[in-house]
């Protein structure tokens, strides 16, 4: 009866706060999106479910503590007082902490939160320089005491002496068991917002269930076809006029990709942090926060219907390096057997590139060092950079200038050792705590996300007009778009207009100057580049040169953890678990999801058949160590020249 009446007491507490930061959660979406009464019911409800399922996974280890307890003698009364209050104190944390994800992802806690766990020294450096740390604390303290005089009021005063283990009750125990089995079945009430449905979840069971899906294997969990159907479809799919498709026996598609004529033009990525189009003019902003880079986007070529593949960096990194769809689960730059992949640095190595990956910040984070160290990039993180050379930092890296300042220098060194260059540049400057030099734009700095934008937009202007000086400028093609958005929102599981990027190619020396309306993906990039300049090669992407892209061609890739999504003529496939496949049309023009499609309608067959393909193929490869084969690839090739000179017109 004791232990029950205790774990009743912290059962209150947990579900008291965990309703605080409900209502909270949902007061932050109300400066969004309005929130009605039914979702708030639905909410609550859905809340009540997921909070105490965790509670009951939780109590066999509160009921422990306690029972430890009721076997002290003089120190119990303070140990029960003690383990009250650090309860209290642990789901105040836990609180503010889902709070302050809430407000940068829009979400519970998910995979991102996993990588802050692993790299605490960034993240606890990002919370030191972004928040009042000695008003959050005192805060919590006033809150904790409060909470802790309310529940003492809930103390008993029998003998605790007499306590044995007998007395848990074996409900709890069955409660244990089922629900671990139970979970994934646990009934909910419909919301049709999916980031409102995110308030009615739990963010511990967010966290675990993130955990434990870091990898997710695509034939057992998601539709599929047969290889024989797959290949085909994708055969066609890849089908160019300048390229030739072989297929080995290993279902590896090689392109040779030919050109009449080959540029050795220097290449720089600036891969800008959170740069979503809807931050520059061309989509309707009205802030001016991207002065220069829309007035680049009038010398350049302009692509205004680029997709990102995902909401992180690493899969940003993942599709314009590897020009890979984004398989379900961690992006391959975090996960196992990704060393020595077919991607832009291995393609232009055959051709003498120097290829560096320049980041300003420890490349150890999100596991990038070992991904470009272990396919064919050198590392400039700021472990390179010499204290003369940082002119400002905050805990994610040195700020943009001095990141661009970092990347003239190896352009210098590469072109005195007349080696042309391919450096992957990555921003870091938009990214909480938003801090940057002071006046260097209108906006102070640690102010928001617009002034973190608007400063990386002038650093890029800069260095530009710093480049222009160089002897190698007029050789040099310079490629800017976002790793992924800053937003995350939307009605369904994949927010799609939230996946708009812009990507601008500047070429000084030729490349026409006009806007690119194709719709495309973050994964064309490369494969765009390349064939801007003209190289002949053998490629794995299953990215294409947009440029060449005709109408019926369009489409785009996004996804997230577990959903993987394909556009394609007005329509939006979405993939799932439990072989989960939705279709919605999708409105290019007005960003804008429009109706749910019936998976039956004919129409969409061919696409429905299209995102299977993409993904089925892009998981084998991947799963078999089949994207780095260049035994595979040379063999293909092989193959391709004997067929060729056995019959000079196939």
């Amino acid at each position: 009866m004791v232990l029950r009446t205790h774990l009743i007491k912290f059962y209150l507490i947990y579900m008291a706060i965990s309703l605080f930061t409900r209502f909270i959660l949902c007061n932050l979406e109300a400066a969004t999106s309005f929130v009605t009464f039914a979702e708030y019911t639905a909410i609550l409800i859905n809340g009540t479910i997921y909070d105490t399922v965790v509670f009951i996974c939780t109590s066999p280890l509160i009921l422990l503590s306690l029972y430890v307890g009721s076997k002290l003698r003089k120190l119990r009364h303070f140990y029960f007082s003690f383990l009250t209050l650090a309860f209290i104190v642990l789901c105040i944390f836990i609180a503010q902490a889902e709070i302050l994800f809430w407000k940068e992802f829009s979400s519970r806690f998910n995979f991102i939160a996993i990588d802050y766990l692993v790299y605490t020294q960034e993240v606890l450096g990002n919370i030191k320089e972004s928040f009042n740390i000695p008003i959050i604390l005192l805060f919590n303290a006033t809150l904790s005491a409060f909470l802790f005089f309310i529940a003492q009021k809930f103390e008993s005063k029998q003998d605790l002496q007499k306590v044995s283990l007998f007395q848990i009750d074996i409900i709890v125990i069955y409660f244990l068991c089922s629900i671990i089995y139970c979970i994934p079945w646990i009934p909910k009430i419909p919301i049709s917002d999916t980031t409102k449905m995110q308030i009615g979840k739990n963010g511990i069971y967010e966290l675990y269930y993130a955990y434990t899906h870091n990898s997710l294997d695509y034939t057992s969990l998601y539709k599929t076809k047969q290889n024989s159907e797959v290949i085909p479809t994708l055969e066609k799919e890849f089908k160019e006029k300048t390229s030739v498709i072989q297929t080995n026996k290993n279902l590896q598609i090689v392109r040779h990709i030919k050109s009449p004529i080959t540029q050795r033009k220097n290449i720089i990525y600036i891969v800008v942090e959170s740069l979503g189009a809807d931050f520059m003019s061309f989509t309707g902003n009205k802030k001016e926060i991207t002065p220069h880079l829309d007035e680049l986007t009038k010398s350049s070529l302009f692509f205004t219907n680029i997709y990102a593949t995902g909401t992180r960096t690493v899969r940003g990194i993942e599709a314009i390096t590897l020009s890979l769809p984004p398989t379900p689960g961690a992006s391959i730059v975090r996960r196992k057997n990704n060393e020595n992949l077919f991607n832009i640095a291995s393609v232009l190595k055959n051709f003498g590139y120097d290829s560096k990956f320049i980041y300003g910040g420890y490349g150890v984070f999100d596991n990038m060092n070992y991904f470009f160290s272990h396919n064919d990039f050198k590392i400039v993180d700021r472990s390179n950079f010499t204290d003369t050379e940082i002119q400002f930092s905050n805990i994610w890296g040195v700020c943009d200038e001095d990141l661009f300042h970092k990347t003239l220098l190896e352009a210098d060194t590469s072109f005195k050792n007349k080696t042309p260059f391919f450096s992957f540049v990555l921003t870091t400057s938009n990214h909480r705590p938003f801090t940057y030099p002071d006046g260097k734009i209108d906006i102070p700095s640690h102010t928001g996300r617009d002034g973190a934008v608007k400063y990386t937009d002038y650093a890029i202007h800069e260095f530009l007009n710093e480049a222009r000086k160089k002897p190698w400028f007029q050789n040099t093609i310079f490629v800017i778009l976002g790793d992924h958005s800053a937003g995350g929102r939307g009605v369904i599981d994949i927010a799609v207009p939230t996946y708009h990027i812009p990507l601008i190619i500047y070429d000084p020396s030729q490349l026409e100057n006009r806007e690119v309306p194709t719709v495309a993906s973050q994964i064309d990039v490369s494969p765009t580049v390349l064939s801007l300049l003209g190289f002949n090669y053998n490629s794995q992407f299953f990215g294409k040169d947009i440029l060449k892209m005709t109408k019926n061609e369009e489409r785009f890739f996004a996804g997230t953890y577990q959903k993987v999504g394909f556009y394609k003529n007005g329509y939006f496939v979405q993939l799932g678990p439990k072989k989960e496949l939705k279709i919605y049309n999708y409105d290019v023009n007005a960003k804008a999801i429009r109706q749910e499609v019936s998976a039956a309608d004919s129409k969409t067959a061919s696409i429905q058949s299209l995102a299977i393909s993409y993904y089925q193929h892009a998981s084998y490869l991947y799963q078999h160590h089949l994207l780095g084969s260049i035994k595979s690839i040379l063999q293909a090739s092989w193959n391709w020249f004997q067929n060729k000179s056995k019959d000079p017109s196939s």
